[in-house]
C-alpha cells in the first residue's frame, strides 16, 4: 500500500502541486503526468513508509497508484505516472504505520515519528517534531525538530535541528547540531573534560563553528554546549 504526504494538499517534499482530495467516502480525482517520469524530478512520488517522510503539521492519504516507473528502496519512495487519494489516515491509522500523535509509546527496532508525544525508544530510527520528548538508547538514531527534547544514551546517535534540545552521555553518544538547537552535556563520567564539568562551556571552546566541542558533539550554525556535572540519568522508570 501507497501513501501521500501533503502540507494544506500541496507537495512538502521538494514540489508544490496542489492535489485533488477526498471528500467524505469520494476519493481525489486522477493526475496523470505526461511525458518521461524520473526518480526525484518528474512523475508522482508515493512511499509505502510514510514515517520517513512525515512532517510536522503534515497530512497522510492513501493513495492508489498506477503506471509504476521505478522503486528507490534507499529513500522508501515508488515512482508512478497516475496517481489519486483515497482517504485521509486516521490517528489510530497513523499509529499502526509508526506516525504518533498526541501520545505515549515504546518502541523497539522500529522506524517511527512522532508529534507533540513521549517516545520511549531502543534499537530504532525517530524523527521527532512539535513538542515531542524522545529516550533514547541502544543504538537508536533521532532525528529531533521544533521543540523536541531528546535524553540520549547508550549507543545513541542524534541530530538536532530548529529548537531542539538533548541532554546527553559524551562518549556514549553521537550528536550533530544545527539551527538554534542546544546539547547539554552530562560529564560526570567522562574524566578527560573534568575542567567543564559546571556551567556553560568557555567561550573560545562553544564559539567554534564546524568543530568537536567535546567527545560526540559537533555544532553548527548557532547551536550551543553546555556541560554539567550529574550523577543522575533519565530513566525508563
Amino acid at each position: 500500500m501507497f501513501y501521500k504526504i501533503l502540507m494544506n494538499g500541496e507537495s512538502c517534499h521538494g514540489g508544490n502541486m496542489t492535489w485533488s482530495l477526498p471528500k467524505g467516502d469520494e476519493p481525489g480525482d486522477w493526475h496523470t503526468h505526461e511525458g518521461p517520469a524520473v526518480m526525484c524530478a518528474s512523475g508522482f512520488h508515493v512511499t509505502d513508509t510514510p514515517s520517513k517522510w512525515y512532517k510536522t503539521a503534515s497530512s497522510v492519504y492513501q493513495a492508489e497508484c498506477e503506471g509504476f516507473v521505478q522503486e528507490n528502496t534507499s529513500e522508501q519512495k515508488s515512482l508512478f505516472t497516475k496517481v489519486r487519494l483515497v482517504r485521509e489516515l486516521t490517528d489510530e491509522d497513523l499509529s499502526s504505520l509508526g506516525i504518533f500523535r498526541k501520545t505515549t509509546q515504546v518502541v523497539t527496532q522500529m522506524q517511527a515519528a512522532c508529534f507533540d508525544s513521549t517516545v520511549y525508544a531502543n534499537e530504532s530510527i525517530i524523527r521527532s517534531y512539535g513538542r515531542s520528548i524522545v529516550f533514547a538508547r541502544g543504538g537508536s538514531r533521532v532525528k529531533a525538530f521544533d521543540n523536541t527534547l531528546v535524553f540520549a544514551d547508550a549507543g545513541a546517535q542524534v541530530e538536532l535541528y530548529d529548537d531542539a534540545v538533548a541532554h546527553v552521555m559524551p562518549r556514549s553518544v553521537s550528536v550533530n547540531a544545527w539551527g538554534r538547537s542546544r546539547v547539554f552535556c552530562n560529564t560526570s563520567f567522562n574524566t578527560g573534560i573534568n575542567s567543564m564539568r559546571t556551567g556553560r562551556i568557555d567561550s573560545n571552546i562553544r564559539q567554534l563553528h564546524n568543530r568537536t566541542v567535546m567527545p560526540g558533539v559537533r555544532l553548527y550554525d548557532a547551536a550551543q554546549a553546555v556541560s554539567f556535572f550529574s550523577e543522575e540519568i533519565p530513566s525508563y522508570a
